[in-house]
């Protein structure tokens, strides 16, 4: 399930950008690079990763998403002219996910 978040993340902001006319414009070339710097972490992270450091990988998972939360969903918006119903969609497919991973991360270690 993480990579295909990831991956739908990914390609979501390579192909839109978000408007500029918001008082903070979201600049979709930075969310990009940002959330593929972040997929990559994960992607790589050795079989024998300690769970405390995995547990802080996913953190700034969840870190990211909410700082650029209405970026993400500008974009998806933008991503589903007309269709107000799939991006809403999308987006609790997302908000889903993410609070997965948060639920996770609140497991501790053993």
């Amino acid at each position: 399930m993480k990579k295909v978040l990831f991956s739908f993340l990914i390609g979501l902001f390579v192909f839109t950008s978000c408007s500029d006319d918001e008082a903070e414009p979201c600049n979709a070339e930075d969310t990009a690079t940002g959330l593929l710097e972040i997929s990559t972490k994960i992607e790589e992270l050795p079989e024998d990763t300690s769970c405390e450091d995995e547990k802080a990988v996913f953190q700034e998972l969840v870190d990211f998403y909410n700082s650029n939360q209405s970026c993400i969903e500008e974009a998806v918006e933008i991503s589903y002219p007309g269709d107000a119903a799939a991006a809403d969609s999308v987006k609790t497919e997302l908000e889903a996910g993410i609070k997965i991973i948060e639920a996770a991360l609140l497991i501790p270690c053993i």
